[in-house]
């Protein structure tokens, strides 16, 4: 029960058995509050404040009363200022000298304890004038007040248990949902660890697997009449993609990478990752638009990381859309920042699902179709970058996605993410009269060398192999090199000796690195020593190619 309920309960029960045309009930509610107060005239409950509130003429329109209860209100106007005057006394009091107006403390007894708990102020002329003694009716009134003011005082007790109760409960749901939050960060933590351990040695492996189907692949397709082993082919190569891209989405939401915040470009992102996704044999059926405004400002995040969170979104939405579609990049400045949208026209997510897709493991395909962590990364990878991610919804009518992204506070708008290399250094070995590209492969072991062999070789290059750190520089001492690839499966260390050499005797040698590790902090760290580019494995033979086209053919002074 409320206070004002309980007070409208005792003013009933105290007009019902004393015939009082007047009564006023004001309850305590808490130390620091005033009392709750309700009033009783002309049989119309109101509240005292409304009476306090206005001038004459209002009274008589908000609390119609009869003159002579009108007239005992308005003598009475101060106490009601101030209706906690009486709640320190415990005993009956006329209002006025010669008042049939008592204010009635309700006092309450339990056990050794008592306390005032609320008044009552009654008009009790009706009571007098029929032949009710002064005494008896004090005493009566006593007893009365008392049994009120216990009876309240219980309720009050028991609503204040229940509340407690529902707190307590409360509480409870609380810890139960934080222990199932930590129970799952833990698990998370968990298999992010195990994740990472592993991603190293599965990557590896993969991609090998994966860079020979691709050349079978190729070699079958090129023939016309092996549509059985392309097919073949192609089941075996999207299974490693899945494989690589379940340990890449444990390691990256369980361990994300530390964001390198640079200015950026969200033309260049964009662009980037509609590439990414635009070879996919799912993305066949899909029209891609980018309608991306060309004079976005540049953006203060990771590039990498909103690249992958656009990839992710892209992949998303061609999900949504089996039978083909169209996703639409736009972009706007808005607050501050910039909004880029993905939107596309699938089958849409109901409205119940939309408060928890961004939830780790949530997904609404069949097991074994999804880890149900894409949108959960999305949402971390934002957060890390100081911005936010929000969906838009219909089903059947498609889903826009909006990424609010922090703007650089730089002038300048950065066209390419390439280290910058400085010029020739003097004392070069003689080359010879060779025309062919020389490039020198650095590899702990021997799998990928002879495949990367004969499709380099294929393409008009000529590819030489170490496979130490030590190797590797007496080989570069003694020969002239357009392009050095390094697996990082030697180890970061070996690497490291590696480029610190370059930096001092070769530094305008261009670097590739190939790496199975699923955290990118420890490449991140590499592009300090000058790497120019690197490839996550399992990685697409095609695009390592173009990018060692590119950076042999750039210009001698980048």
């Amino acid at each position: 029960h409320t206070p004002a309920e309980l007070a409208r309960i005792i003013i009933q029960t105290t007009i019902d058995t004393y015939k009082s045309d007047l009564a006023l009930c004001f309850l305590k509610t808490d130390d620091e509050q005033l009392p709750v107060g309700l009033g009783y005239a002309n049989k119309t409950f109101f509240n005292p404040q409304d009476w306090l509130s206005h001038d004459n003429q209002q009274k008589e329109k908000t609390v119609k009363v009869p003159p002579q209860q009108r007239k005992a209100l308005d003598s009475i106007e101060k106490i009601l200022l101030s209706p906690d005057i009486f709640l320190t006394s415990e005993k009956i009091t006329p209002l006025l000298p010669r008042s049939s107006l008592l204010a009635v403390p309700l006092t309450y007894h339990a056990g050794n304890n008592k306390g005032i708990i609320g008044q009552l102020i009654l008009d009790c002329r009706k009571i007098i004038r029929y032949g009710g003694g002064k005494e008896s009716l004090l005493q009566d009134l006593h007893i009365f007040a008392a049994a009120i003011a216990n009876n309240v005082h219980k309720v009050m007790l028991f609503d204040n248990l229940n509340q407690q109760s529902e707190e307590l409960a409360d509480l409870q749901r609380q810890a139960e949902q934080m222990q199932e939050q930590l129970y799952l960060s833990q698990r998370l933590a968990t298999v992010g660890r195990l994740a990472a351990g592993a991603a190293h040695e599965i990557n590896n492996p993969l991609a090998v697997i994966s860079a020979n189907i691709q050349v079978l692949l190729r070699k079958a397709n090129g023939t016309g009449n092996r549509k059985k082993e392309s097919t073949q082919y192609q089941t075996i190569l999207q299974q490693t993609n899945k494989i690589s891209k379940i340990i890449t989405d444990l390691v990256t939401y369980a361990h994300p990478a530390k964001p390198h915040m640079q200015a950026a470009n969200i033309q260049q992102i964009v662009t980037q990752s509609l590439e990414a996704v635009d070879h996919r044999a799912a993305f066949k059926k899909i029209k891609l638009n980018n309608e991306l405004p060309k004079d976005l400002p540049p953006l203060n995040v990771d590039a990498i990381q909103i690249g992958q969170v656009l990839i992710n979104l892209l992949i998303n939405a061609e999900q949504a859309m089996p039978d083909g579609g169209t996703i639409t990049i736009t972009g706007r400045k808005e607050d501050g920042q910039v909004v880029v949208e993905v939107a596309d026209t699938g089958q849409g997510i109901p409205p119940e699902q939309q408060t928890v897709i961004f939830d780790p493991f949530f997904t609404t395909r069949e097991a074994g179709q999804g880890t149900g962590l894409g949108l959960a990364i999305c949402h971390s990878l934002m957060e890390q970058n100081n911005g936010k991610i929000g969906v838009k919804s219909l089903v059947d009518s498609g889903t826009t996605f909006s990424l609010f992204l922090p703007k650089s506070k730089e002038n300048h708008n950065p066209i390419s993410e390439e280290l910058q290399q400085s010029s020739a250094v003097d004392g070069l070995p003689d080359s010879g009269n060779d025309l062919q590209p020389r490039i020198l492969f650095v590899e702990h072991g021997r799998e990928m060398s002879p495949l990367l062999s004969e499709e380099l070789s294929s393409s008009g290059y000529q590819l030489e192999t170490a496979d130490s750190s030590l190797k590797a520089i007496e080989t570069i001492k003694g020969n002239v090199f357009d392009l050095l690839i390094i697996d990082l499966d030697m180890g970061v260390r070996a690497t490291r000796q590696i480029l610190r050499w370059l930096n001092k005797f070769f530094n305008n040698l261009p670097v590739i690195v190939l790496t199975g590790l699923n955290s990118m902090e420890q490449v991140e760290k590499l592009k300090d020593f000058g790497i120019s580019s690197y490839h996550q494995k399992p990685f697409q033979v095609e695009t390592l190619l173009k990018s060692v086209t590119e950076l042999i053919n750039r210009p001698a002074n980048e």
